[in-house]
């Protein structure tokens, strides 16, 4: 994993490439932290409702779920992911680009479907800033 500069697994996939199992935001920082033993440079473990986790050289950040009526969470990951992605390219910091991806996972979780359900830019900035 030393060549992995980013990575972003759920609860269910950091437990398993960890070895911790993940139930709360500790152990998320604990998985986050045991597989930046194993080379990874930042990991960011991704909780659904209960927000994320992030453990990086700089170490552990907490970011709390938006809240929103939860339709369907299909798609809600590559849209944290995608949105995170543009946030991360345009430089912005990391706590705001988990902010901004959170709110794109969201926004997600409001519609049915996977391709419907992406939220536009100028959406996520909406609750991104509100």
């Amino acid at each position: 994993l030393p060549l992995v500069d980013l990575l972003t697994p759920n609860e269910g996939e950091a437990g398993r490439l960890s070895g911790v199992a993940v139930t709360d935001e500790a152990s998320a920082g604990r998985a986050g932290d045991a597989l930046r033993a194993r080379g990874v440079a930042t990991v960011i473990v991704t909780r659904g409702g209960d927000g994320v986790v992030a453990c990086g050289a700089d170490g552990r950040l907490a970011c709390d779920a938006y809240r929103v009526e939860v339709v369907d969470t299909t798609a809600a990951g590559d849209a944290f992911n995608g949105a995170l992605a543009v946030a991360l390219a345009e430089r912005s910091p990391l706590a705001d680009a988990l902010r901004f991806a959170g709110a794109a996972a969201a926004l997600a979780c409001t519609r049915r479907g996977a391709q419907p359900s992406l939220p536009t830019r100028a959406d996520v900035e909406r609750l991104h800033q509100a």
